[in-house]
């Protein structure tokens, strides 16, 4: 019976353990960022929200209390981005990032947020042995994560297109090597005329 031997991404020979191990770690990596990330635009928006309506005098809401509701939805936005990031490796795992529509992807964002926060609050709250949330307070808290989920999906995902695309041209621009000569800018210019 002929053994199989693994290969590693640069079409190496490699041990099965170190090619899982790389592969664990960088999609911890990545849940990781994509947490870092949803955190912040979460704090950003309740910030912003809360501090607006505070401001405007429709909550009496104090600096204090703007600044623990941001928290909050930050953390909790946080602990969505983990579980989004899960869903991307399951959703677009054989996608290039070309190839993912981004109407689509915030869609994505915001019925994963929609259903995994009220599941988290309601996990939370048996666990601790606090009260039940009313039915309305979930939905409220689920509509409130999925228009935030669906927003940080979509505008995350459109960053990391437009950047993907300008890579390249700011790659020839600072390595001179690998823009084109003057001499060959200038007979592509002519011909095209």
């Amino acid at each position: 019976m002929r053994s199989r031997g693994w290969i590693s991404p640069h079409g190496e020979p490699a041990l099965r353990p170190y090619c899982c191990m790389k592969s664990i770690l960088r999609r911890i990596r990545g849940a990781f960022g994509n947490a870092v990330v949803w955190g912040v635009a979460w704090f950003t928006g309740a910030l912003a929200v809360y501090g607006g309506l505070s401001l405007f005098g429709v909550v009496g809401y104090g600096f204090g209390m703007v600044i623990e509701a941001a928290v909050n939805l930050g953390i909790i936005g946080a602990i969505a981005g983990v579980g989004f990031s899960g869903f991307i490796r399951w959703r677009y795992r054989a996608m290039s990032l070309t190839e993912i529509r981004p109407r689509a992807f915030a869609l994505a964002g915001g019925l994963a947020s929609g259903v995994l926060v009220p599941a988290f609050v309601v996990t939370g709250r048996f666990l601790t042995g606090a009260p039940a949330l009313e039915l309305g307070a979930l939905a409220v808290s689920g509509l409130v994560a999925a228009v935030l989920g669906g927003g940080t999906a979509g505008a995350s995902l459109l960053a990391a297109q437009s950047s993907a695309a300008e890579l390249p041209a700011a790659i020839q621009a600072r390595v001179p090597e690998l823009a084109p000569a003057k001499d060959e800018k200038d007979e592509a210019g002519r011909g095209a005329a």
